[in-house]
C-alpha cells in the first residue's frame, strides 16, 4: 500500500503559519530579494494578516515622521535615542563589549590627536563623530566601514610621517654640516 503524498511546506509558508498562530495581524517589513517568498506567503494570507512595507521607512519606528496615521493606527514612535549603535552593543555584547568597542576608537583618537596633516585631522574627526552618532544611529554596514577606513588611513599616514622623520634625521647625520663632515686642516 502506497503512502499518501503530503505536500511539503515551504519555509515562507511556515513563517506565516507561526505568525498566525501567535495572533499577529499586522506585519512590517522591508522589501528585498531574500524576503520575497515570505511576502508571497503573506499575500496569500492577506485576509488574515496585513503587510505594511516600510521600504522608505515611512511609518516605521526608524522614520523621522512617526506616529499614528489614518492608514496605520497601530504605528508609533520609539523613544528618542533608543535605537543607536551603543544600545545595540549593550544588548548584543554586554557592558564589557561596548566598553572595548569604544576604547578601540578612543585609543585611535588619543594616538593620532596631534597629527596636523589633512589626513590626520579628517581621520580623527571621523572617529570623534562616531561617539555622538552612536547614540542615535546604528553604525553597521557603510558607517562602520567608513570609520574603519578612517582608522586605517590614520595608521598609514602615521607610518609615512615616521618614515619621513627617520629619513630627515638620517640626512642631518650624514649631510653637509653634520659632525665630522669637515676635516680640520692645520696650517
Amino acid at each position: 500500500m502506497a503512502k499518501p503524498k503530503t505536500k511539503l511546506k515551504k519555509g515562507a509558508e511556515m513563517v506565516v503559519e507561526v505568525l498566525l498562530s501567535e495572533g499577529v495581524d499586522i506585519a512590517w517589513g522591508v522589501t528585498g530579494g531574500a524576503i520575497l517568498p515570505v511576502y508571497d506567503a503573506l499575500y496569500m494570507n492577506r485576509d488574515k494578516i496585513r503587510l505594511i512595507d516600510t521600504r522608505h521607512e515611512q511609518g516605521s519606528t526608524n522614520s523621522i515622521a512617526v506616529g499614528k496615521t489614518l492608514k496605520c493606527l497601530s504605528c508609533g514612535s520609539r523613544d528618542i535615542g533608543g535605537n543607536g549603535q551603543l544600545w545595540m552593543m549593550f544588548i548584543s555584547n554586554g557592558l564589557l563589549g561596548a566598553f572595548l568597542y569604544c576604547a578601540f576608537f578612543l585609543f585611535g583618537i588619543c594616538r593620532y590627536w596631534r597629527d596636523p596633516t589633512p589626513y590626520g585631522l579628517a581621520g580623527v574627526l571621523v572617529l570623534l563623530l562616531q561617539f555622538p552618532f552612536m547614540l542615535v544611529y546604528v553604525a553597521v554596514g557603510p558607517p562602520l566601514v567608513w570609520t574603519m577606513l578612517a582608522y586605517a588611513l590614520l595608521w598609514k599616514n602615521d607610518r609615512v610621517l615616521k618614515q619621513e622623520r627617520a629619513e630627515a634625521a638620517a640626512a642631518r647625520l650624514t649631510g653637509p654640516g653634520a659632525p665630522g663632515s669637515q676635516l680640520a686642516v692645520a696650517t
